[in-house]
């Protein structure tokens, strides 16, 4: 059985994947990373321009990951998105499903983090009426 990475190799590889310097985990709760994780996987089924950026509030955050559930949905993927539960910044449930997208990359796209270019994608966004975001 394959063993799973933990929080440091995780976000070691999000920030190598998608050109980020998230520093933890709950980073994430933004949904930001894991919109874009499945816009690598999923092309074209995530609508990136629909997300705000700079998601500080927890309404904010809701509606980005309301979009990635939607997307999701719509692929086929089979587990839920914990919508409230991430957005709120429980560790546990951004750990959980940051492994859950780490393993879902390897398994179906695991030459996407040499294809992928997350910079570009997050700056055609805002050229299509994203909200602004701080570009890492």
């Amino acid at each position: 059985m394959k063993r799973s990475l933990g929080r440091w190799e995780l976000l070691g590889w999000l920030n190598d994947f998608l050109s980020l310097d998230y520093s933890k985990v709950e980073d994430c709760a933004d949904g930001i990373a894991y919109c874009q994780i499945f816009d690598a996987i999923y092309p074209g089924k995530v609508p990136l321009h629909k997300l705000n950026f700079q998601a500080k509030t927890q309404d904010e955050k809701l509606k980005n990951l309301r979009i990635l559930e939607k997307a999701t949905r719509e692929s086929g993927v089979l587990r839920p998105v914990q919508v409230e539960k991430i957005a709120s910044g429980s560790f546990p449930e951004n750990l959980a499903f940051l492994q859950y997208c780490h393993g879902l990359v390897q398994k179906n796209c695991p030459g996407a983090h040499l294809q992928y270019n997350a910079y570009r994608r997050r700056m055609e966004a805002l050229e299509k009426g994203a909200s602004p975001a701080l570009m890492v």
